[in-house]
């Protein structure tokens, strides 16, 4: 008998030509979606590009206590920390339903959402805003409950390129326990 020999079969290779792509500016970075954002500043791209947020956002209570029928007062402060204006940036902040709105320094409240909302066409490069706003406990706010007060400013970074506006969103909150 006549023994066969194996047979090899070789797959063609396709050589693909190396993708060489534009080195990206000082000024410019990749969005998530692959698209390419030109900002006017350097140090703000510096900033984006490195996960920072362009606004700081701080909530704090300033004057009395969460205690049930007694009136609190809270403080929110944003800070633009880039050397970029910014734009259509929208501020809300949630208040706790055991707490009743009484009055803010600015914006417009929705008592049925239960939230106090200011609108700033544009926010200065490292332009500082304080906002201030006064609730009461009410009556039956049962004693030992906590509540959240939450904040948040969504805003646009005005960008050229592929990407020509970049929405970002920074949150705060505040956590206190209704007192007797």
């Amino acid at each position: 008998t006549t023994k066969a020999k194996a047979t090899t079969y070789v797959a063609p290779v396709t050589v693909k030509k190396p993708v060489t792509k534009k080195p990206l500016t000082k000024n410019e970075f990749i969005c998530a979606d692959g698209s390419i954002a030109t900002l006017q500043s350097v140090s703000t791209t510096k900033l984006v590009t490195s996960g920072q947020k362009l606004v700081n956002l701080t909530l704090e209570s300033i004057s009395g206590e969460l205690a049930v029928s007694q009136e609190v007062s809270y403080r929110l402060v944003y800070r633009n920390i880039s050397d970029t204006e910014l734009s259509n940036a929208v501020i809300e902040v949630s208040i706790p339903s055991d707490i009743t709105f009484i009055s803010a320094t600015a914006g417009s409240y929705d008592s049925m959402s239960k939230t106090l909302t200011i609108t700033r066409p544009r926010i200065g490069a490292h332009e500082e805003a304080v906002i201030s706003w006064t609730g009461k406990v009410a009556k039956n706010a049962q004693v030992g409950k906590t509540v959240v007060t939450t904040a948040h400013i969504v805003y646009t970074i005005p960008a050229t390129g592929t990407a020509s506006q970049i929405q970002e969103e920074v949150s705060a909150y505040i956590v206190g326990t209704i007192l007797s």
